[in-house]
C-alpha cells in the first residue's frame, strides 16, 4: 500500500515538473521583456544623442512658427546693420534726379537716337528751344525725335511727372526684391543655431522638436538591437527549462509537438482549374505565388 502511495507521489511530482516547463511562447514573451529592460538601461537617450550629433540635454521645443519669428527678426536685424534703410521718399528723390531738367546756359552732353552714321555725341551750352521745337545745343539744332526719352523729359520737365514715378516705384521694387532675397539667404544661413536653441532640430530635411527626434531614435535603436538581445536571453532560459538546440531550433525532451490535422480535406485541383477559380476573382495569375508554385493546392492561399 506504502509502495503504491509512493508511486503515486513520484508521478505526480513527474507531472508538477513537467508542468512549471515554459512553453516555447512564453520563454519568447519573457526574453523580449527582459531585453527590452536590459536595453533600455543600456541605450541611453543620452548615448543616442551623442552618436547622433544632437545638443543634449535639449530645451523645450517653441512652436516651429513662433521660432521662425525669432528667426525673420535676427534676419532683419542682420541686414539693417550691413545696409542703409531706404523708404519711398528716397526713390522719388533718386527719380527726380535722374530727370533732372537741363538748365539754360549750362554745358550740357546728350547723345542723338538716330545720328545717320555721324557721331551721335552732341555737346555744348544749351541755349534753350527756338520757334521750330528745335533744341539749341551749342551750334546745333537738334531735332527732338533725335533724342532719348529721358533727354526729352529733361528738356520739357512738364512731361516728366509720369516718368519720374514710374522710374521711382521701379528702383523701390528691385530694392525690395533684392532686399527679400538677402534677407532669405541669411535667414537659411542663421535658422539652424536659432532653432537649435529653441529646441528644434533637423531631421531628413524635416524640423521636429530635439526631444521627440531623440526618443524617437532611442526607440528605433532599441527595436533595432531587441531580436539580437532576446535571442542571447531566450537562449538562456531555454537552457534553464531543459530544452536542447537541435537543427537549430530548440526543443524539449518531453514536449511532443504535434501539429493538429486541418479540420477538412480538400480537394486537390488541377492547375487549369486552379487558374480558373484565379480569374473568376480578378487574381492576376502572372503575379500570383502559384506563378512560381505550380505543385499548390488552392488552400494554400487565400483568395
Amino acid at each position: 500500500m506504502k509502495f503504491f502511495y509512493l508511486s503515486f507521489f513520484f508521478v505526480f511530482l513527474l507531472q508538477a515538473q513537467d508542468q512549471t516547463i515554459l512553453s516555447n511562447q512564453e520563454i519568447l514573451t519573457q526574453a523580449r521583456d527582459i531585453a527590452a529592460n536590459a536595453l533600455k538601461e543600456e541605450i541611453t537617450i543620452e548615448k543616442v544623442a551623442a552618436q547622433n550629433k544632437i545638443a543634449w540635454p535639449a530645451p523645450e521645443a517653441q512652436s516651429i512658427a513662433d521660432t521662425e519669428k525669432l528667426v525673420v527678426a535676427a534676419a532683419e536685424k542682420e541686414y539693417a546693420r550691413k545696409h542703409d534703410a531706404k523708404t519711398s521718399s528716397d526713390f522719388q528723390k533718386e527719380a527726380q534726379e535722374y530727370y533732372a531738367p537741363y538748365k539754360k546756359g549750362t554745358k550740357i552732353t546728350i547723345y542723338k537716337t538716330k545720328a545717320l552714321g555721324s557721331n551721335p555725341r552732341v555737346e555744348g551750352k544749351f541755349y534753350g528751344i527756338d520757334s521750330y521745337g528745335l533744341i539749341k545745343i551749342g551750334s546745333l539744332r537738334v531735332p527732338v525725335i533725335d533724342i532719348s526719352k529721358r533727354d526729352v523729359a529733361r528738356f520739357f520737365p512738364e512731361k516728366a511727372t509720369q516718368l519720374i514715378k514710374n522710374y521711382a516705384n521701379g528702383l523701390e521694387h528691385d530694392y525690395n526684391f533684392k532686399k527679400k532675397n538677402q534677407i532669405t539667404a541669411i535667414k537659411d544661413t542663421i535658422r539652424k543655431d536659432i532653432y537649435l536653441k529653441h529646441g528644434i532640430s533637423l531631421y531628413r530635411n524635416k524640423w521636429m522638436p530635439t526631444k521627440t527626434l531623440a526618443e524617437g531614435l532611442r526607440k528605433q535603436a532599441i527595436q533595432i538591437a531587441l531580436p539580437v538581445k532576446r535571442k542571447e536571453i531566450a537562449a538562456g532560459i531555454y537552457k534553464e527549462n531543459g530544452y536542447v538546440l537541435t537543427a537549430n531550433k530548440w526543443k524539449h525532451p518531453k514536449i511532443n509537438f504535434n501539429p493538429s490535422d486541418f479540420d477538412y480535406s480538400p480537394n486537390e485541383l488541377s492547375i487549369v482549374d486552379l487558374e480558373n477559380l484565379m480569374s473568376s476573382k480578378n487574381i492576376s495569375i502572372s503575379n500570383s505565388p502559384l506563378a512560381k508554385h505550380p505543385g499548390a493546392k488552392y488552400y494554400d492561399f487565400e483568395f
